[in-house]
């Protein structure tokens, strides 16, 4: 079941976040902070401008989906973007999909113009994204300074 987050489900939540961030390849560049994610967390639960959804399976949160609107640097428009998105291995099936099709609704329902995912890198998502008419945008190179 795909449902918004509560606070409730602040612990559950924080191992996907703690994989989230391992599957991205950040443990590369710096290491997970929990009391910084947890921090972070919340303060998109509280924000009317973040959508926080979790992937339900039994009584446990098997996936994370964080999605927030803002201002278009480049236009006078304003956007969603995809912040977090993650579910585990064995329990991804469509949930992506209901998960996409949730936030792109609250997008449109706040006047979001546009949405954006990232591409995760893999060949499949990316056909994934080309079928919900994602259109590839900007290619985004991370260097350690």
């Amino acid at each position: 079941m795909i449902r918004r987050a509560h606070e409730l489900d602040t612990g559950a939540v924080m191992p996907l976040l703690r994989s989230a961030h391992q599957a991205k390849g950040l443990d590369r560049l710096f290491a997970f902070d929990p009391l910084l994610m947890e921090r972070r967390w919340r303060a998109h639960l509280t924000s009317p401008d973040s959508l926080c959804l979790v992937h339900e399976v039994g009584v446990r949160p098997r996936g994370v989906f964080v999605g927030m609107a803002s201002n278009y640097p480049y236009g006078a428009i304003t956007g969603a973007i995809e912040v977090i998105s993650f579910i585990e291995p064995d329990y991804r099936g469509g949930a992506w999909f209901k998960m996409c099709r949730i936030f792109e609704d609250w997008a449109r329902a706040r006047g979001c113009r546009f949405a954006a995912q990232t591409g995760k890198d893999d060949p499949r998502f990316a056909k994934a994204l080309d079928r919900r008419g994602y259109l590839p945008f900007e290619t985004h190179y991370l260097k350690e300074l």
